[in-house]
């Protein structure tokens, strides 16, 4: 009798005791630790991007695109969001002309100057994708679609108009009379009561297509716009020691 009485209390003693200090220091340590846990994969997982935006007015920064490296002045990337040094997918940069500094960009357009931006110079850089070269297209691809009336072309260029109908409608084609490779030029054509046609060049740099565009007035003076194209993209190209 004396031993079924005993069991009871001793099995209430056991079960109503308090956690001993060592349990709750191994619950606060677990605790701990998946806190940390978490916090380490937020971490980890978060974009990084906004935090490395880099000032428009600080010196050129490393850019990369399909494997090609490019020194670029923070203040002439167009998109905020590319201001920052690493791999990009593409980038979207624009230069005064025909000095080719970076604009300033604490200066605000008037209205008279918004509808004149042809004292700039565009570029895009993005991954070639196994296209072909500006070179191959105007021998395999380009001629397919030419009609026959072929547009007035500046001395030193031939010129090329495409087709209605056709990939290129409303375009015509410059390239250099005398080393086709060396300049070719697409020009849109231009519409009514907008600014004139704009004409692109493509330059490959390794695996990426870097894309020249400007006014296509500028085509009467293609000589310096292919040197200041070729100056242009030659500094952004890091110096090789």
């Amino acid at each position: 009798m004396p031993s079924s009485i005993a069991a009871p209390h001793s099995h209430q003693r056991y079960f109503g005791r308090r956690p001993s200090r060592s349990l709750w220091t191994m619950l606060a340590a677990c605790a701990a630790g998946a806190s940390l846990g978490c916090a380490l994969i937020i971490v980890l997982l978060w974009p990084r991007w906004p935090s490395a935006d880099v000032a428009p007015d600080a010196p050129a920064i490393p850019v990369i695109v399909a494997g090609a490296t490019f020194n670029v002045p923070p203040a002439a990337i167009r998109v905020p969001v590319q201001r920052r040094s690493g791999t990009h997918e593409r980038l979207d940069l624009y230069f005064l002309w025909p000095s080719l500094n970076p604009p300033d960009r604490q200066s605000k357009l008037s209205v008279g100057e918004r509808t004149r931006l042809w004292d700039r110079i565009f570029v895009t850089i993005v991954p070639a994708e196994g296209a072909l070269t500006p070179g191959d297209r105007l021998r395999t691809i380009y001629p397919r679609y030419a009609s026959e009336q072929a547009p007035e072309a500046p001395e030193g260029l031939r010129a090329m108009r495409f087709g209605d109908g056709t990939p290129y409608q409303g375009e015509d084609l410059f390239f250099d009379a005398n080393e086709p490779e060396r300049f070719i030029a697409r020009c849109t054509r231009g519409q009514r009561g907008e600014l004139g046609g704009t004409c692109f060049v493509d330059k490959q740099i390794g695996r990426a297509t870097v894309t020249i565009r400007f006014a296509r007035d500028w085509l009467s003076n293609w000589r310096d716009v292919l040197a200041n194209a070729e100056r242009l993209i030659a500094g952004l190209r890091p110096s090789v020691r």
